[in-house]
């Protein structure tokens, strides 16, 4: 896992770096690593910071 991690972090970094503001970045950076993980067969189960809509 620790390797699928290190390389989901490379791809949203590249994606993150490539956005206009830093705004972009963060959202860029998480929805590229959480895609990156989903397709390695991790599992996001959410955040706290999130609410049910």
């Amino acid at each position: 896992m620790s390797r699928a991690n290190a390389e989901c972090n490379l791809e949203a970094e590249k994606a993150a770096m490539r956005a206009r503001n830093s705004v972009t970045a963060g959202e860029n950076w998480r929805k590229i690593y959480l895609l990156c993980m989903e397709s390695k067969g991790a599992r996001y189960l959410g955040t706290t910071d999130q609410h049910p809509s």
